[in-house]
């Protein structure tokens, strides 16, 4: 139900779509069906859900800012892939 307004988009809306465009249940969707570790969904969860900065992750999960950065755009570009394949 949530990913509906997604799947409608053709492919070059897919792949233009920001993840900044997606509103909370849709980005809860897209979290939940992205394969993730349990830590890599964790740090999807406060960066994208609760907009967490990386300073506040690092310090809530014990990574080194840099690490969570990495984490970070890592987990774009898997949610990113979820987006095209809905």
């Amino acid at each position: 139900m949530e990913l509906e307004r997604i799947r409608r988009l053709n492919k070059e809306e897919r792949e233009n779509l920001k993840l900044e465009d997606l509103t909370m249940s849709e980005m809860k969707a897209v979290i939940a069906e992205t394969i993730l570790c349990e830590k890599n969904r964790k740090i999807a969860v406060l960066r994208f859900l609760k907009l967490s900065t990386f300073d506040q992750i690092s310090e809530t999960l014990g990574y080194d800012e840099r690490t969570v950065a990495a984490k970070v755009k890592f987990i774009k570009e898997r949610l990113k892939n979820t987006i095209l394949n809905v």
